[in-house]
């Protein structure tokens, strides 16, 4: 199932970009609720989107502005501790990266 959706998507790597940008607004729309308080279920989401983005072919440097540049841009006014989102986007970026580069390294 994973195989077929990555064969799928890598036809449209412009979906995949508007994927992952439209998760990142909807996780800093989420997030810029004030009934919402659970940072550590957004920082996971965050981690997720960005490994599975760069886990899709997208660099990890892509998914990382792609997951976190909303969320940035919807929190900053309530301080900088949005962008400890970086860190957690850059992870799931370089996590995604290197399970895509190792399974792309066991033969078939």
């Amino acid at each position: 199932m994973v195989q077929w959706a990555n064969e799928q998507l890598a036809q449209y790597p412009k979906l995949k970009i508007v994927i992952t940008l439209a998760v990142g607004i909807v996780i800093g729309w989420v997030d810029s609720r004030s009934t919402w308080d659970d940072a550590g279920i957004t920082a996971l989401a965050v981690v997720v989107t960005a490994a599975a983005a760069a886990f899709g072919g997208i660099p990890w440097w892509l998914s990382l502005t792609l997951v976190v540049g909303p969320i940035i841009a919807m929190e900053v006014w309530h301080g900088v501790g949005c962008l400890l989102a970086i860190l957690f986007g850059l992870l799931g970026g370089l996590i995604g990266s290197m399970v895509r580069r190792r399974l792309k390294a066991i033969p078939a």
